[in-house]
């Protein structure tokens, strides 16, 4: 044991190295792959702490950076001091780029051993103290590594292990005699997919000006009131836009009171203001500092997921995106591509929900007033391979005048856990928000 833990301790210093030698692949690596508690040390799990902090909120990571840090949280002393800091970066080279992957999958490794070793030793004293049946053991041990199994590499399981954990989860939504799925906040969708899955993508296409944006505003108050909290990560709208939104769809208020507050009266200003009280009360962060990127939405959003139980990430929108890694030299639809599959990838097994928001290319035959499909799917079709359910907005379109109209119908293209089918929908421009034809 004692050479392993030297080795996990070599490797988790290179990479804590890395991140302190201010190499902007490594770092964004690390914060989104790695989390303190793969970390073996405990001065270790310090470091990386401070690193992530200082990484998320955006500011520069760096020897003198981190040791402050550690100073203002005093924990400089049990980390060893800042010749310990300094020690990290000695050997290593200048730029590690994506070298340094492969020590971060090794210490993802090294953390799974000890996961194991600890659940064998746990059992063992469980089994012994005579105190739960063997089917109890065995169904907590099944919960445990299917835990540790989600982290690996190659995703692969005994299948015994994943009957327990499917049996349970059947058991425990049947119990619940309703949907676990959060609602989008269209009563019709709603029924026809049964909200928003946990562990699962739906991706939500539209051309611009139909009103994506209000839909994943519908979508933010629907999981809030469901009692979950929400991280929204904006490209285009920005905080004040969404956050107006949400107090006009909670108010139920003429939009352009929000729109134009020199036009609203004052008992609707009190009204707003109220309201806002509310919604600050509620588990909502929106991110839109400029210059977010993929790798950072990935870690702000991992952290919502593991340290405040976030259940719904929204992404506003994916083409605007900013993909450090690959803008400069790729294609946009390999970056759209990435940023599909990690936000697909970073929900899976978790309980929280991914709504991917695009534009659909406005090149289409048929133009504004044609039904959208989702091979319209602007420059990439991964988005359509990584998503568990398909949603295309439309609404009538009047070339006369050259703008949409209010009468539409939102198209579920793929589900695959259910049938395709579509919901008639009026958008209300007085409310600015989806509602259900009336039949």
């Amino acid at each position: 044991m004692s050479y392993t833990v030297n080795a996990a301790a070599e490797v988790e210093r290179t990479v804590l190295g890395a991140c302190l030698l201010e190499d902007e692949i490594p770092l964004s690596l690390a914060c989104s792959l790695l989390a303190a508690d793969h970390f073996l040390l405990d001065s270790h799990r310090r470091i990386m702490l401070r690193i992530r902090d200082l990484y998320l909120s955006q500011r520069p990571v760096s020897i003198v950076t981190v040791a402050q840090e550690l100073d203002r949280h005093k924990e400089r002393d049990a980390i060893g001091g800042t010749p310990y800091l300094a020690s990290l970066t000695e050997g290593l080279p200048r730029h590690m780029g994506e070298r340094v992957r492969d020590y971060i999958e090794r210490i993802v490794e090294f953390w799974r051993l000890r996961q194991i070793t600890q659940l064998g030793e746990d059992l063992a004293l469980r089994a012994a103290d005579e105190s739960e049946t063997a089917h109890s053991l065995i169904q907590g041990a099944a919960a445990r590594l299917g835990g540790i199994v989600a982290d690996s590499a190659d995703g692969s399981a005994d299948i015994s292990a994943s009957i327990v954990a499917t049996l349970d989860e059947f058991n425990r939504r049947r119990a619940l005699q309703q949907s676990p799925g959060i609602p989008y906040g269209v009563p019709s969708l709603d029924r026809l997919t049964g909200g928003m899955m946990p562990g699962l993508q739906t991706a939500v296409g539209a051309l611009p000006g139909i009103g994506k944006t209000t839909f994943m505003c519908q979508a933010i108050l629907g999981t809030l009131r469901a009692g979950h909290g929400v991280d929204a990560f904006l490209y285009e709208p920005t905080a004040y836009q969404v956050t107006m939104q949400l107090i006009s769809l909670m108010l139920g208020a003429t939009y352009k009171h929000i729109t134009k507050p020199w036009t609203c009266p004052q008992s609707l200003a009190e009204e707003i203001m109220q309201t806002a009280g509310e919604l600050a009360e509620m588990p909502l962060r929106l991110h839109d500092k400029p210059g977010l990127n993929l790798d950072q939405q990935l870690g702000l959003a991992r952290l919502a997921i593991t340290r405040y139980d976030s259940r719904l990430i929204c992404t506003d929108y994916v083409q605007r995106m900013k993909i450090k890694a690959q803008e400069s030299n790729e294609q946009l639809r390999l970056k759209i591509g990435r940023a599909s599959r990690s936000l697909a990838d970073l929900v899976k097994g978790t309980k929280a929900h991914s709504l991917l928001l695009s534009q659909i290319g406005t090149g289409r035959k048929g133009g504004a007033a044609a039904i959208p499909t989702m091979f319209d799917f602007r420059e990439s079709g991964d988005i359509e391979q990584d998503a568990r359910t398909i949603l295309l907005l439309h609404r009538e379109y009047d070339e006369a005048n050259a703008h949409f109209g209010q009468n539409g119908a939102i198209f579920c293209a793929k589900q695959t856990f259910g049938s395709p089918g579509n919901v008639r929908i009026y958008f209300n421009p007085i409310t600015a928000a989806w509602m259900d034809q009336a039949n």
